[in-house]
């Protein structure tokens, strides 16, 4: 478990972390130029990980305590860009799920603020399990400002820099 803990120390200082950038951030559908930080992961599609920058900070240090415990929060996706976000819209639209990702412009991802954390649930004969990632990140995540505002996905987690709990 320490040296997982360092594994994620030496990632704080890997160049690049705190490189930031402006992107196209929304929010109830309306477009701003938005901050992110790139934290010093990819995520299952090799993509770089950006957040919000107060985000990002918090999801590193949260990450940092996790991996002391034995928890290593992979990333399956973090900001979505306006033309991500309409992708995965319509591709469950297609297949005439309505209810699982915000239409393009009101998806908290857009706006730098949700995590996609892997490994929050198993499904077993058709019925979803929550798992010890998921009860870590739910009594530790306000610590951090993470919640699980979306009951039904255990792998969605929002950054609400307001609500940190010490």
């Amino acid at each position: 478990m320490l040296g997982m803990a360092l594994l994620i120390t030496s990632l704080l200082t890997e160049p690049g972390f705190h490189d930031r950038y402006i992107v196209e951030g929304w929010k109830n559908g309306k477009k701003f130029d938005l901050m992110v930080t790139r934290v010093p992961l990819r995520d299952r599609s090799n993509r770089p990980v950006l957040l919000r920058t107060d985000a990002a900070e918090g999801f590193m240090n949260m990450m940092t305590e996790a991996a002391k415990v034995g928890f290593f929060l992979d990333i399956n996706y973090a900001y979505r860009s306006h033309k991500a976000q309409r992708a995965l819209w319509r591709s469950y639209q297609n297949r005439g799920i309505t209810n699982r990702a915000a239409r393009p412009g009101w998806s908290t991802h857009q706006s730098g603020l949700s995590v996609d954390i892997s490994g929050c649930y198993r499904d077993i004969n058709n019925k979803r399990y929550k798992t010890t990632t998921f009860w870590w990140l739910k009594a530790n995540g306000p610590k951090f400002g993470f919640y699980n505002d979306v009951p039904s996905e255990p792998w969605h987690w929002t950054f609400f820099p307001n609500k940190i709990k010490k």
